[in-house]
């Protein structure tokens, strides 16, 4: 399993503050910081990824 930032879909995300009121990271790329990441399978990963790549092409037609 690997920790995916829930904005910008990076795999560069580290625990910034953990205890007893839960964990905290933060995304090296974006900056994102929160309890909320996305936890995938290394083998749907590059699919995640074309996913992300497909919807960004879309938005920039509209």
């Amino acid at each position: 399993m690997v920790i995916v930032c829930p904005k910008c879909l990076s795999c560069r995300v580290i625990l910034y503050m953990g205890g007893i009121a839960g964990k905290i990271y933060k995304c090296l790329d974006c900056g994102y910081i929160g309890g909320i990441v996305l936890d995938v399978n290394e083998k749907d990963l590059p699919k995640l990824l074309t996913l992300k790549k497909m919807y960004r092409d879309d938005e920039r037609n509209i």
